[in-house]
């Protein structure tokens, strides 16, 4: 080997090559062909001061294929990752990121890679018809987990640096302000009446009366079992959720889990709901049950799918009752909110009572009506009434 490393070759037919020699990450030795001296010393310097930064890259893992990393990260997150969040982390990586980038070695990926990647994302067409191109939002989340498989490459020493920090990416558009619409009691009982006129069973009348006046999110009543409910002490614990994609999860979060009071009047009603029901016996069967395609009877071993009661029975319902049809099932829990608010109910316990962990969320389940608050500024006192009388002047 030559003193400085680098080497020369000259071919049978007398092309005349240099070759630079060193060694990666791994303390193997490399070597790369380079048309002149020059080029081979000046890669090989470079090659050196990786090392002295701590930026050397293992030569073999930087032959491995993106989707390598790709699948360590997903390994990962789905370990750390609740099932919604892993599935849609899962759902970009494999719709953009792994068509694009999973072949590609993971050492050849540069800055001007990713840039390209960038401006594909941006002309892709929106599935959407009313919008043209991916939303900025949407790019994003197909651009972080290149990000974050490149990091996973760093620390791996399959790189040198992650090519993907610094590249500026769409801003944010601002998402339209939601806005709630909590109901008055009497349209709660407009809606649940409705629902009883087409529903002999009474059952999706009395899902509505329970949302309204329990606050549960659509998927934690999904997720109720017989073994949850004690009428006796008029009580509900919620501690899962179901949903037709995910299936039985944990609440949203550690506050999710909670027990409910039933006012009297509706622990009575489900109590009555109860004695007919046909699992009645059975702790870990579904409160409510789905109903059956196209059919008038029920699955009583399948949870009721809240989506599929948004459209089939409460929009109709909304439209007899002469109510705005863009009410959601989440609304009944604004109403619960809102209710509470309005009888005094102090915001840390309506806070426990949705399962929120902060007030601040709670208080934007409340909506009251500011013309519904004379009897607070009722008490405002009078300044004239403590005011001294005023002094009369004398006329000299």
């Amino acid at each position: 080997m030559a003193r400085n490393n680098i080497r020369r070759r000259v071919s049978p037919n007398g092309i005349e090559r240099f070759e630079a020699i060193w060694r990666d990450a791994s303390g193997k030795q490399r070597q790369q062909s380079f048309r002149t001296k020059e080029a081979a010393t000046k890669f090989q310097t470079e090659r050196r001061a990786d090392v002295i930064r701590g930026l050397a890259r293992d030569e073999d893992k930087s032959r491995l294929a993106f989707r390598h990393y790709a699948d360590q990260l997903l390994a990962d997150k789905a370990t750390t990752l609740k099932p919604q969040t892993f599935h849609g982390v899962s759902a970009y990586m494999n719709r953009y990121v792994l068509p694009y980038f999973g072949d590609k070695p993971i050492g050849s990926i540069s800055s001007a890679t990713c840039l390209a990647y960038l401006r594909h994302l941006t002309a892709l067409p929106n599935r959407r018809k009313d919008v043209r191109g991916l939303t900025p939002a949407t790019i994003r989340h197909a651009f972080v987990p290149v990000r974050e498989v490149l990091a996973l490459a760093v620390q791996d020493g399959a790189v040198y640096s992650n090519p993907a920090v610094g590249i500026k990416l769409p801003t944010r558009t601002a998402a339209p302000k939601f806005e709630s619409q909590p109901l008055e009691p009497q349209s709660v009982q407009a809606i649940s009446d409705a629902m009883d006129s087409r529903d002999p069973s009474g059952i999706d009348g009395l899902i509505v009366r329970f949302l309204a006046n329990t606050g549960l999110r659509a998927a934690e009543l999904s997720g109720l079992q017989i073994g949850d409910i004690d009428t006796a002490k008029r009580l509900v614990r919620v501690v899962r959720t179901w949903t037709r994609q995910f299936g039985t999860t944990d609440p949203k979060s550690a506050a999710g889990k909670r027990t409910v009071p039933l006012p009297a009047w509706l622990a009575s009603e489900v109590q009555a709901y109860l004695r007919s029901h046909p699992r009645r016996s059975e702790p870990t069967a579904p409160v409510f049950p789905a109903r059956r395609m196209h059919a008038t009877d029920f699955d009583w071993d399948s949870p009721i799918e809240m989506g599929t009661y948004r459209q089939r029975r409460l929009r109709p319902a909304l439209a007899s009752a002469n109510l705005p049809v863009t009410v959601r099932v989440h609304d009944l829990r604004h109403s619960y909110g809102t209710m509470l608010a309005e009888m005094g109910v102090p915001a840390e316990r309506i806070m426990r009572l949705l399962g929120h962990s902060s007030i601040d969320m709670a208080l934007r389940y409340i909506k009251s009506k500011t013309e519904t608050f004379h009897d607070h500024v009722d008490l405002l006192p009078d300044p004239r009434a403590a005011a001294k009388p005023a002094r009369r002047l004398r006329a000299v």
